[in-house]
């Protein structure tokens, strides 16, 4: 071992946060999305916290246990302009409910936010 601490970038917090509102919203524990790659929950953690990284392979065995698109890890990430974690987390939570929902929200922000 080398001693070097591992330092999470933006990136690896983001993936994290993104498996767990993803996992969540399907319902799955995080010992059931363990169970279907065969690794340990505590392992399945450790990436939603972002304390170890993610391989690509891994993140595809990930999201296909979860039931999304691997893309749509992706996709989350073009929005690289938002820089603050209470920000990410916001945009986390409202592309992952439904449509009708996700305009309403929108649709109210808008209005609030109309001079």
């Amino acid at each position: 071992m080398s001693g070097k601490k591992f330092a999470p970038s933006d990136t690896d917090v983001r993936i994290g946060q993104m498996i767990r509102v993803m996992r969540e919203k399907m319902g799955l524990s995080q010992k059931d999305v363990a169970n279907k790659i065969g690794i340990t929950f505590q392992q399945v953690q450790k990436y939603e916290t972002a304390a170890n990284r993610i391989s690509v392979s891994r993140l595809c065995q990930i999201a296909h246990a979860i039931g999304v698109p691997v893309v749509r890890f992706f996709n989350e990430l073009d929005n690289d302009y938002i820089t603050d974690k209470k920000t990410a987390d916001i945009i986390i939570k409202l592309n992952s409910l439904p449509n009708s929902n996700r305009k309403n929200i929108i649709w109210m922000i808008d209005n609030i936010t109309k001079k």
